[in-house]
């Protein structure tokens, strides 16, 4: 179990009801697939509304190190098999089709990579740290949420 988290503007609405795959995206639809993004900083979180701290399972989660394949201005190859899946269903030559296509386009794309992972049995994917040493986490199948909370007072 791992805790992560969630900036919403409906945190009263997650703590009654749960998170909502389908739930409308305030920015974008993700470019990691389409899911619910947990972060390991809260303050990162912070900017997307109010904090919620999520405890998941991430013992079926795909770990992309590297998810833009860029060292610095450098590409870099996808070596693991997660790595090859997302390269492959998010890619398309050296350009990430998430970041070049239009907004529809990028929801079918975001729920093209959801679909992808989970036929293949992942639950998620857990990408980075990145440059700032920060891990974006993306849920797949809810039911590996196993708790959410608003976080002790710091």
């Amino acid at each position: 179990m791992t805790t992560y988290f969630h900036g919403t503007s409906q945190a009263d609405t997650v703590l009654a009801d749960g998170f909502d795959i389908e739930a409308p995206r305030r920015s974008d639809p993700g470019d990691f697939g389409w899911g619910v993004y947990l972060t390991d900083e809260a303050s990162r979180a912070r900017a997307y509304g109010e904090v919620l701290s999520v405890e998941i399972d991430t013992t079926k989660y795909a770990r992309i190190e590297c998810p833009y394949f860029l060292d610095g201005f450098q590409e870099v190859e996808p070596v693991t098999p997660e790595e090859r899946l997302f390269h492959g269903v998010a890619f398309e030559g050296n350009q990430m089709l998430s970041v070049v296509a239009d907004s529809l386009e990028r929801v079918a794309i975001a729920r093209r990579i959801r679909e992808v992972f989970l036929e293949a049995g992942f639950a998620g994917i857990i990408a980075g740290p990145d440059n700032r040493g920060q891990c974006e986490v993306v849920v797949f199948n809810l039911q590996t949420i196993l708790g959410v909370a608003r976080p002790a007072p710091e």
